[in-house]
């Protein structure tokens, strides 16, 4: 049943929504064989660009940000085969024909690279694909129909060959949001517009390609509008009109499944105009320079960014909608120093002139460190840094990735010009040679920079193959890596990230450069800084190699990487039968060493890729979060070893285990709260772990559990990993000058333990 805010909607809604359920026969299975595959090739991937604007600065990424990510977007990734199939179903398991169904390759900090065909479903509900794409380690599918709301998949990729099978996709009807945009005087506006997007949180928040799967909403002559399809989660309307403000609900709007949210009106009050022209330091107009709006302090708001823009052809920019309220404009351009006014007064209705000032040079050259002779082919860049921010003590071990190719510089000298105030390193690197960083110059506009001089030493190489430790043969496709060990490592976390796949082993230290092997199986790392460094290795269908550190005084060659093949472990659960209970096994043989995987319904469990090792498992009922906690963690020491193992597992080898489903070691407590003297109600009580006196100990992340104290200061949480616990209160943000503090409580499993705090 739709319901808006828990009422039933009107019978002319659910006469609507009938149609659509009686309509699901129409897509359900009538035989015939599935469709073949969907091939592909790299050409068939399009690059979605984050620095595609729109007219709306409220959906327009930063022009900035986004072409800085687009020029730290690797380009050389390897092509590997990627298969995947699946089908797509409605919420009781029925086959949707003429579904329309793609997805795309994410790589973490870049753009995105999406098939630019999709594939539809056939009456079974089924679909495949099957080509060679670029290597990405996070795979993102869509699924959708005009009839269902989309839903998105995520799977990790291995780096290496993958063959998915994706299992049942389930489309739902959605939500709805429904509501009335009015103007000045509560009486409807013509030409209004209304925006929605997904907020923070929302799993469309991180999909550069959202507004393709959201419906366009409509505002209708009486000013009321329903958006209809919406997938489960947050979300952000906002509205204007010609001449009038934005305006946007205070906090997102939330939709839940089969339910409709009421926004109720959104009121439209008169809006401002800010305009300007740019010109460049000889009184031309700039064209692409990049203006910020922000919100002033003056204004009580902080300098959040209201609108980035660019200028046109004229030099021009204009910005609608805006309040009464004072606002900082910002405006960059490259070769430029930078420029900005507070506050700007946008109810005057006068136009900003901007007049930029030319850049700031920064000089030096380039030699060789021995003989002190000048480099005259070699690559340099010019960074902008903050010292507070970032190491910069130490350069990489590896030169980055991404730099520009070497051009040549007469008597290895270098100058680059149109540079704004600010603190800045120069970055060098030579084919032979390590990488290299100048120390921080501050650039002033009422002092010139004195010449730098970068000595360059000379590279050294680490080279090897990489072979499968049983037959000795060379593995292709196997990507290594190698880090820096890292300076002071922080406790490591243990934590269910996921169930039924296997988790990424988390390898500790810096990644200075990553490499493929070859046919061979070879690999090699050229131009490397005297350090000390460690290997990694992975390739599917083989366990993750980590190699002890080693010091990289000279040139190493001839290294031997042997990956072994993964064990399997398998069994049956007793004691796990109801679909709802079906109990969680977890398989953990230390830190970076977990598994979790959900039992079958008759009880059977199969969890692969496990590196050969001794292993501590447990079978739970309820969360496995708070197995993790009461039922494996005291049977670790100091390290997060397991002081004793339920199996040892060898290279290759499937064993059969049979577990006993256990529950989790669960109490509760309650309590009062008061601060001198009076109930402190609205405090907010979390459970946190306590960490054992090893500094470096593992931290076993178990659920949040938290709650709220009332008028009264009660308090009661349940559901509490038994053991010993810490109990955070944190006040209210209106308690003046209260503050957090920390109670330790042994919490005894079945019981309630009661508490009466009076600070």
């Amino acid at each position: 049943m739709i319901r808006r805010g828990g009422e039933t909607l009107g019978l002319a809604l659910l006469a609507a929504l009938g149609v659509v359920v009686v309509s699901w026969a129409l897509w359900g299975h009538r035989g015939g064989a599935a469709r073949p595959p969907l091939e592909f090739g790299a050409g068939d991937l399009e690059r979605l660009d984050p620095a595609a604007t729109s007219d709306d600065p409220w959906l327009a990424p930063d022009p900035v940000a986004a072409e800085r990510a687009a020029a730290d977007e690797p380009q050389d990734a390897p092509l590997v085969r990627l298969g995947l199939r699946g089908r797509v179903v409605d919420v009781e398991g029925r086959p949707i024909a003429g579904a329309e169904v793609r997805w795309a390759l994410y790589r973490l900090g870049g753009r995105a690279l999406r098939l630019r065909a999709a594939a539809t479903t056939g009456p079974d509900g089924t679909f495949a694909f099957d080509g060679a794409a670029p290597s990405h380690p996070r795979l993102v599918l869509v699924a959708r129909h005009d009839a269902f709301a989309p839903t998105v998949v995520e799977r990790r990729l291995s780096g290496a060959d993958d063959a998915l099978d994706l299992g049942d996709v389930v489309l739902a009807a959605g939500g709805a949001i429904v509501g009335r945009v009015l103007g000045p005087g509560a009486t409807p506006v013509a030409g209004t517009e209304l925006r929605l997007r997904p907020a923070g949180g929302n799993e469309l928040d991180r999909l550069e390609a959202w507004r393709e799967l959201l419906p366009a909403p409509r505002v209708r002559p009486d000013g009321r509008f329903a958006v209809e399809r919406l997938p489960a989660g947050s979300y952000r309307l906002q509205a204007w009109a010609p001449g009038l403000q934005r305006v946007a609900p205070e906090t997102p709007t939330i939709v839940r499944e089969g339910e409709v949210t009421d926004v109720g009106e959104l009121v439209l009050a008169r809006g401002y105009r800010l305009a300007g022209v740019v010109l460049d330091p000889l009184g031309a107009p700039r064209e692409g320079a990049t203006v910020r709006v922000r919100d002033a302090p003056s204004a009580g708001r902080g300098l959040s960014v209201r609108a980035v823009l660019r200028t046109d052809a004229l030099g021009r920019f204009e910005l609608d909608h805006l309040p009464d309220r004072p606002l900082r404009v910002e405006v960059d351009a490259a070769g430029c120093l930078s420029w900005a006014k507070e506050p700007v007064v946008v109810t005057t209705g006068a136009e900003l002139r901007v007049q930029l000032v030319a850049g700031l040079a920064l000089s030096g050259r380039v030699i060789d460190a021995v003989s002190g002779a000048p480099l005259t082919r070699y690559t340099s860049s010019v960074r902008e840094v903050n010292p507070d921010l970032e190491d910069l003590e130490t350069p990489p071990v590896a030169p980055p990735d991404g730099l520009a190719p070497p051009r040549d510089h007469v008597r290895g000298e270098f100058v680059e010009r149109g540079l704004d105030v600010g603190r800045y390193v120069v970055e060098a690197y030579a084919p032979g040679y390590v990488f290299a960083r100048s120390p921080v110059v501050e650039l002033r506009a009422d002092a010139p920079a004195a010449p730098l001089e970068l000595r360059l030493v000379r590279g050294r190489t680490v080279a090897g193959h990489v072979v499968d430790a049983a037959t000795g043969a060379p593995l292709a496709a196997a990507r290594v890596e190698l880090r820096v060990p890292p300076r002071a490592a922080p406790p490591a976390t243990v934590a269910v990230q996921s169930v039924d796949g296997p988790e990424d082993e988390p390898v500790d230290g810096v990644l200075a450069r990553t490499a493929i092997t070859d046919t061979d199986g070879a690999f090699e790392f050229d131009d490397l800084a005297a350090a000390e460094v460690f290997l990694v290795a992975r390739r599917a269908g083989f366990v993750t190699f980590r190699g002890e550190p080693f010091a990289l005084a000279e040139s190493r060659a001839g290294l031997r990487v042997e990956l072994d093949a993964p064990a399997v472990l398998t069994g049956r659960v007793a004691g796990s039968t109801a679909t709802s209970e079906r109990a969680h096994v977890l398989v953990y043989g230390g830190v970076g060493r977990l598994q979790v995987v959900r039992a079958a319904i008759d009880g059977d469990y199969r969890v692969e890729g496990l590196a050969p090792g001794a292993y501590l498992v447990r079978a739970c009922s309820g969360d496995p979060r708070d197995g993790l906690v009461t039922l494996v963690q005291p049977h670790t020491d100091v390290t997060g070893r397991p002081l004793a193992s339920d199996v040892v597992l060898r290279a290759g080898e499937q064993r059969e285990l049979p577990l006993v489903v256990q529950a989790p070691l669960l109490g509760g407590v309650s309590g009062v709260l008061r601060v001198d003297g009076a109930a402190a109600g609205g405090w907010r009580v979390t459970v946190i772990a306590t960490q054992p006196d090893a500094s470096l100990a593992p931290r076993f992340v178990g659920r949040h559990v938290a709650t709220v104290t009332r008028a009264d200061g009660s308090f009661r949480l349940d559901a509490v990993p038994a053991g010993a616990r810490l109990l955070r209160f944190t006040p209210r943000e209106t308690d003046g000058g209260a503050s957090s503090f920390v109670r330790e409580v042994n919490i005894a499993a079945g019981e309630v333990r009661s508490l009466a705090l009076d600070l």
